[in-house]
């Protein structure tokens, strides 16, 4: 793990803690080396930060990150491509993110991705899981790991006065030998990414039932 990714995690962990009461949980489900995914439910630009930061108790993550937040500002681009962020264009297929996604996975690193594709804006809970994150993990054989994150749509001030809570909790691992079964297809694809969210969504209502 970079000194700075360390430093800049250590960082963000206390001082949403101290803020915001900022938890986490199931970091010991973390695999420490290896390609992995962790795949994570988003409803905030808090979110990679704040997963990464969770991730890196034990490892460092690589995230997309949409192409115009790299362009406003070169310092901006900087900042996020010194903590693993990579541009996507959104509004294409976008081949050479994804051959830097395979490299990264090659090289067994982790890669933090959301399956549902975009920021959910909507007053539903998760949105439907899109095909990216079952082609990723099926053409490298990357294991999953589930990771919910709620609380990033409360205003902070909220957040601040306890009137909410914050939290991450990465689930149990699902091993690539689980995706054989899934067929090399967009329908396979889709149901690779379904299962990550309906693990996501589990976790959530056994959180939420303990409020």
């Amino acid at each position: 793990m970079k000194l700075r990714y360390r430093i800049a995690a250590f960082i963000i962990r206390t001082v949403w803690k101290l803020f915001f009461g900022f938890r986490i949980e199931g970091v010991e489900n973390i695999p420490p080396k290896g390609r992995l995914i962790v795949a994570a439910n988003h409803r905030s630009n808090y979110d990679p930060p704040l997963i990464g930061a969770a991730a890196g108790i034990r490892r460092e993550l690589f995230y997309f990150a949409k192409l115009g937040l790299f362009t406003p500002s070169k310092w901006f681009a900087w900042l996020i491509r010194s903590f693993n962020a990579y541009p996507v264009d959104t509004r294409k297929f976008d081949l050479p993110a994804l051959r830097k996604t395979g490299h990264l996975l090659e090289r067994e690193l982790g890669l933090l991705y959301f399956p549902e594709g975009t920021r959910n804006r909507t007053p539903l809970d998760f949105l439907p899981a899109k095909p990216g994150l079952g082609y990723i993990a099926k053409k490298y054989k990357a294991p999953i790991l589930p990771t919910l994150i709620i609380g990033t749509n409360i205003p902070l001030w909220r957040l601040a006065l306890r009137r909410g809570k914050v939290k991450v909790i990465f689930g149990r691992l699902i091993n690539a030998e689980l995706l054989d079964q899934f067929p090399d297809n967009k329908q396979g694809y889709i149901a690779v990414s379904q299962l990550v969210m309906d693990r996501i969504k589990e976790m959530y209502i056994r959180e939420t039932q303990h409020q």
